[in-house]
């Protein structure tokens, strides 16, 4: 599962043949600033977003297997969304979230875990539950109080987003995925400065 930023017309068919290339069933879409939501192309692309403003909203890119086992999708807002897809054992709910930016208010904060938990709670206890998208946030490296949550192949140091993170992943007996496995120095960071000397890790 996969994440992409900025999905214009040519970035959504560039992103579909690196689909296809990968062989992902599921590809998940974040900042898309599309208004409402809905659906496209035959439910190849479905997204939730506000409904007046062309602000975040995220999405899912669907392959064809994906899509017929597509069970439900919901939208919950324009930073968090869920589709339930037909599995074994068990069907898999895939929460897709887009956290505000160090920009966002408190309440935008506030609103976005409430959302979450909301649609935590409504999503069936024996699925496989996925939480996946940009946080936003840094959990960094130092696992002390953590090893239940994270591996040692985190990154840099944490902040207060990647505390929050921490505690939620603790609170709800979940794993974040992407710090137990080995990966080289390139690859640990998803964001770069033009001018190369700052990057970021979510």
């Amino acid at each position: 599962m996969k994440c992409a930023h900025h999905v214009g017309t040519g970035k959504r068919e560039l992103l579909k043949n690196e689909m296809e290339r990968y062989r992902f069933d599921i590809l998940e879409l974040a900042e898309m600033r599309w208004t409402a939501s809905g659906e496209m192309h035959g439910g190849k692309v479905i997204w939730s977003g506000n409904e007046q403003k062309h602000e975040a909203s995220v999405g899912f890119l669907l392959s064809k297997r994906a899509r017929e086992a597509l069970l439900s999708c919901k939208s919950v807002s324009d930073r968090v969304m869920v589709a339930k897809f037909q599995a074994r054992p068990f069907n898999m709910s895939v929460v897709h979230v887009y956290a505000p930016t160090s920009d966002g208010t408190d309440e935008q904060v506030k609103q976005f875990h409430a959302d979450l938990e909301t649609t935590l709670n409504d999503t069936p206890k024996k699925d496989i539950v996925i939480i996946a998208g940009d946080w936003n946030a840094k959990v960094g490296n130092d696992k002390n109080r953590w090893e239940r949550v994270m591996g040692k192949f985190g990154y840099g140091d944490n902040n207060d987003r990647g505390k929050r993170l921490l505690e939620f992943a603790l609170e709800h007996d979940m794993m974040i995925c992407y710090t137990k496995f080995q990966q080289k120095e390139c690859r640990k960071w998803t964001w770069r400065s033009n001018d190369e000397k700052t990057k970021k890790h979510d």
